[in-house]
């Protein structure tokens, strides 16, 4: 499996880890305080890299529960098929939801993954891929 490190400072909503196959630079992607719940970042792209998520967002869900929406991007030509695994704090504990990843060359979709916390305490610690060789 192939593994990438992306470190993102979201303001309040915590950092965000991705995981594959290059590695990114990047900043804070919301002024320190604010409490937006969407980053929509500029990402550069590598030959090496497979999926990327360009941008992301929190919805509240029906219970009242996080909901996180990502946009994921497929940079290879050729089909890919990984794991986008989201990781999130909850009273102090780091814990994770897999979500399946399967898209064609070039493709991207949106990904939305419900998280079993609630809305409010929403606190993401990173998301990550682990593909195929």
């Amino acid at each position: 499996m192939h593994r990438r490190a992306l470190l993102r400072r979201l303001g309040a909503v915590g950092l965000v880890a991705i995981a594959g196959c290059g590695e990114y630079e990047s900043g804070p992607q919301t002024p320190p305080g604010d409490t937006t719940d969407q980053a929509q970042t500029e990402t550069t792209t590598t030959p090496e890299d497979v999926f990327v998520v360009p941008e992301f967002a929190f919805e509240e869900g029906t219970g009242g529960d996080a909901v996180l929406v990502a946009t994921v991007e497929n940079t290879r030509d050729d089909p890919q098929q990984g794991e986008m695994v989201v990781r999130y704090a909850d009273d102090g504990t780091t814990k994770s939801v897999t979500e399946s990843i399967d898209l064609q060359g070039k493709d991207e979709t949106t990904v939305r993954v419900k998280l079993p916390i609630a809305y409010a305490d929403r606190n993401l610690q990173g998301i990550d891929f682990e593909t195929a060789t």
